[in-house]
């Protein structure tokens, strides 16, 4: 269950909200990476293995992020709840200067009955596939009736009704191993790392500069983030070809945000998230 947006009175003339759900890496080959991002851009290797010292050198953190926006406002007035996923890609030399650090997020899946956050998404360059989700309107659902299990299903326009599989499938189980907390091989640092940093698809356009809190009260006890571990598949486009990973880490967490829209890129040369 999303918490209510806990920094809007203390912001309420920015666009303030929550994403709940689901963030995990999914290591894919570097050059597959680079491919994606396209030959224009390098990645900052060195920027990532510095949060990830054990990560395979020949290895791409690739970011699943499959959320809920809730409670989004701006000078009191609410957008309607909606349920995204994608596939990112953080660590990318935009700017070309060797330290500023990019997020791409080239294709979406989002709830179809979002105008808004669909032609918001859009307004970047996003390719956004109107979806349905299973569960509705939920970030997780607990599989199997269980607490410590949830699963996350998207369906391109009008596949489930018309009783195909989804185009991207996730489950998660709480990840009971002990390594680092339960979080996994990435730590949290790495999280705040990824996800904070200003996200383009076409410069030209503009960068979302979303900035995201990992210490208010969602965050905090009895929300703490709760690490999990699980499966993933992903379909073309929503990934280059498509593919399946098994023991995918990650983190469930809550977590509030402030975002500045269309900011001229260039504006964060210089920017690297410590």
């Amino acid at each position: 269950m999303s918490q209510p947006n806990p920094i809007a009175k203390t912001y309420p003339k920015e666009v303030t909200g929550t994403f709940n759900g689901t963030l995990a890496v999914v290591p894919i080959p570097l050059s597959k990476a680079q491919e994606i991002v396209g030959p224009k851009y390098k990645i900052l290797t060195d920027a990532y293995q510095k949060l990830l010292p054990d990560f395979p050198k020949d290895k791409y953190p690739a970011i699943l992020q499959a959320v809920q926006d809730h409670d989004v406002q701006s000078f009191g007035i609410k957008i309607q709840d909606f349920t995204r996923i994608s596939i990112e890609y953080p660590f990318v030399d935009l700017l070309n200067d060797g330290y500023s650090t990019f997020r791409y997020v080239p294709v979406q899946a989002m709830i179809s009955t979002n105008i808004v956050s669909i032609l918001g998404s859009a307004a970047y360059g996003t390719y956004v596939l109107p979806s349905s989700f299973q569960p509705p309107c939920d970030p997780y659902g607990y599989a199997d009736d269980s607490a410590n299990s949830t699963m996350l299903d998207a369906y391109v326009g009008f596949d489930e009704s018309n009783g195909q599989p989804p185009s991207i499938t996730t489950l998660f189980h709480t990840n009971n191993d002990g390594s680092s907390g339960g979080l996994g091989p990435y730590s949290m640092q790495f999280y705040i790392n990824a996800t904070n940093q200003p996200t383009y698809v076409k410069p030209s356009r503009g960068c979302d500069n979303m900035i995201r809190f990992f210490n208010t009260s969602i965050t905090k006890h009895p929300y703490e983030p709760v690490g999990v571990r699980g499966h993933v598949m992903v379909e073309d486009p929503f990934f280059p070809g498509g593919e399946e990973w098994d023991d995918v880490y990650g983190v469930r967490l809550d977590t509030a945000f402030i975002e500045h829209n269309f900011v001229d890129c260039k504006k964060f040369k210089g920017y690297s998230v410590s």
